[in-house]
């Protein structure tokens, strides 16, 4: 196993509180914010994609918010880890 990254490590609490909501795995969600965006709340991918775990703005905007709350990072990962916690419960492991 690598070193993590500590672009991603510094997230470790926003991460810890969003699995906790939703009982999903603390390692798979770092893990997916690393390949995702290597830990930059900034990130923006060729399709649009935003934030530490890339959420399209087109189905992760509720209404009335502006596609910058997709790049604050306890948003994007709280909705990103709810969305892989459903992924797994629906598809399993």
């Amino acid at each position: 196993m690598s070193t993590p990254n500590p672009n991603v490590l510094r997230w470790l609490p926003e991460v810890r509180q969003a699995a906790a909501n939703v009982q999903a795995d603390i390692p798979s969600i770092l893990a997916l914010i690393d390949i995702e965006s290597s830990g930059n709340p900034w990130a923006v991918s060729k399709s649009g994609a935003r934030g530490l775990m890339q959420l399209m703005p087109k189905w992760w905007l509720k209404e009335g918010e502006h596609v910058a709350a997709l790049h604050d990072p306890e948003i994007n990962i709280g909705r990103g880890t709810a969305f892989f916690a459903y992924l797994k419960r629906r598809w399993g492991t």
